[in-house]
């Protein structure tokens, strides 16, 4: 069914509001705006635009044919895609990606977009709002016969007009391919005794329709048509065994589910979910049709509103792993710098010291980017019409997530409206000021007399300090306020490379003057470093520091003498 753009430009979670529904909304609105604009960037499609899908999924080779020879040469794909938008699709921005390294062919008057091998998608355009994707064979197929009447568009036209979507599936295609793979979990006794007649269950089917609604109270449907009145009967005794054993199954985990959720409110409400989804499944017979309801007061609105709240949590978890990944490979780019060069990179300057570009532009040849360094013309600023063409260029090392964190804010530099717009600004900052890493030339790690796992040399900052990636910009601490370079700090605190080259997520409200300490390097007061050494802290559910990683030292590798390396214990 079509549906308004506006709902999914804001992909808000609906269902139950809280304190924190604003910041939900913000964050779910975020992950909108990025999906959308890295699938307009990417592929030249705008789900924004989507008003309806059409899929016909066909049977996939039996497990044995992948190892005849010429298999992959010879398959093809007999599914096929049918997608509209609301608004024309441009077919030059289709060309990033879903046009990609395919050949225009003309078949009975209309025009093909066909890639090298068969078992690769042919696309068509048969309007300016429609794509249709789908095999060589298959979309010729499509094309000679466009309003053929199968069973299975008889089933979908059998829909409710007001389903969300509906599914239908035809058995009989399937039977032998099922038989197969039924003979093999059976042999391979994965399904105990007591429930492999539950495998039976497709023998009776002749046909089944899924309908979902998204606003109803009755929001999914499952119409199960039977070979006769006798298989119906045994459809709908096996249906209900099954349920049983659900129900069974699910006061046994219930506990264990509740336990294991991120917290205890989160969990009591995905149990309560369950209990009520459960408790609304019904069962009905007619003859050869066997019928069942799922009715949930409200809807789905609150299945809706828990995935998304799990999604959230989730995607910080990821999240916080790859921000704390791209800074131990940042710090370990700079720990390499320093034993090439020895010294710190802390920016490239011309022959007067002033600086010209960042030192995340200096550590490039460490981070596997010496193709990308070679580009720069080192001895102009970092704005020179040559060098401003290579933002867009910014290595993933230097990215962040923030899209799921509480602060994103409505104006958010990194998540841009702008369609097909690169990513060109970072918030790995540079500690800067007198005393600190960076902003007075040459520092060594000599200087650093107060310990490298002690001073704070790159901070993680919010999405308004972030700044292009190649401007010779970094946090110039304030030593009154010395977190106020770095933004509004966010629930987790902020992600920060120690000189040693370890990582950690500080507490945003550690006292002032701590923060002060962590920044200089030479101020002669040592102190035990706050926060948790992510993602291995509380936040994942692990206590204490990160294990150490030992890196093996090849035999050939000889040292004049022995020396401390932060990066091998």
């Amino acid at each position: 069914r079509p549906h308004s753009r506006s709902s999914l430009n804001c992909m808000s979670p609906g269902g139950t509001r809280r304190t924190s529904a604003a910041a939900r909304i913000r964050r779910a609105a975020g992950w909108g705006r990025w999906f959308c604009v890295t699938s307009v960037r990417e592929s030249g499609i705008d789900p924004r635009e989507l008003i309806s899908m059409t899929f016909a999924v066909g049977l996939p080779p039996m497990p044995d044919a992948f190892a005849e020879p010429g298999f992959f040469e010879e398959y093809e794909d007999p599914s096929i895609y049918v997608l509209r938008f609301a608004k024309p699709v441009e077919e030059a921005a289709l060309r990033r990606q879903l046009l990609k390294d395919t050949t225009e062919v003309d078949y009975n008057g209309k025009k093909i977009h066909q890639p090298e091998h068969n078992w690769q998608p042919s696309v068509y355009l048969p309007d300016a709002n429609t794509i249709v994707v789908g095999g060589r064979k298959t979309l010729r197929r499509a094309i000679d016969s466009p309003q053929s009447m199968g069973h299975l568009v008889s089933q979908l036209r059998s829909a409710d007009g007001e389903s969300d979507f509906a599914l239908a599936l035809q058995i009989e295609p399937m039977r032998e391919y099922y038989k197969t793979m039924r003979g093999f979990l059976e042999e391979s006794g994965e399904v105990p005794l007591p429930f492999r007649e539950f495998l039976t269950l497709p023998d009776h089917l002749a046909s089944a329709l899924l309908e979902v609604r998204l606003d109803s109270d009755t929001p999914a449907t499952l119409h199960l048509e039977a070979e006769n009145e006798e298989s119906a009967a045994k459809i709908h005794k096996l249906s209900d065994e099954l349920l049983i054993y659900a129900k069974g199954m699910w006061s046994l985990q219930r506990g264990m589910l509740v336990e294991s959720a991120p917290d205890a409110e989160m969990g009591a409400e995905m149990a309560k979910l369950v209990d009520k989804l459960l408790a609304g499944v019904s069962m009905s017979r007619d003859r050869e049709q066997v019928e069942v309801v799922v009715k949930v007061e409200g809807g789905v609105r609150e299945v809706v509103d828990l995935g998304t709240k799990l999604v959230e949590y989730q995607q910080r978890q990821v999240d916080q792993v790859m921000r704390m990944n791209n800074l131990r490979m940042i710090g370990l780019a700079m720990h390499n710098y320093h034993a090439t060069h020895d010294e710190w990179p802390t920016g490239i300057r011309d022959d007067e010291g002033k600086l010209l570009l960042s030192w995340r532009v200096q550590i490039l040849p460490y981070l596997e980017g010496d193709g990308l360094y070679d580009e720069f013309k080192l001895d102009e600023p970092w704005d020179s019409e040559h060098n401003l063409a290579l933002l867009e260029k910014m290595p993933e090392t230097f990215q962040s997530r923030l899209l799921y964190d509480e602060d994103v804010p409505e104006s958010d530099p990194v998540v841009r409206e702008e369609e097909a717009t690169p990513l060109v600004v970072t918030r790995f900052l540079g500690i800067s000021g007198e005393g600190m890493t960076f902003g007075s030339g040459k520092r060594t790690m000599a200087e650093m007399r107060d310990g490298t796992s002690n001073t704070v040399i790159v901070v993680e900052a919010a999405a308004d300090k972030a700044v292009p990636w190649t401007k010779p910009v970094d946090a110039a601490i304030d030593v009154e306020r010395p977190t106020a370079a770095f933004g509004e700090a966010p629930e987790r605190g902020f992600a920060v490379l120690m000189g040693d080259g370890s990582v950690r997520s500080i507490p945003a409200d550690t006292p002032a003057d701590i923060w002060r300490k962590l920044f200089t390097i030479a101020d002669g007061e040592v102190l035990e470093v706050p926060g948790t050494s992510d993602p291995f802290g509380a936040e994942f559910g692990f206590e204490g520091e990160a294990p150490v990683e030992t890196l093996p030292i090849p035999d050939d590798v000889e040292f004049d003498a022995p020396q401390e390396s932060p990066i091998i214990p």
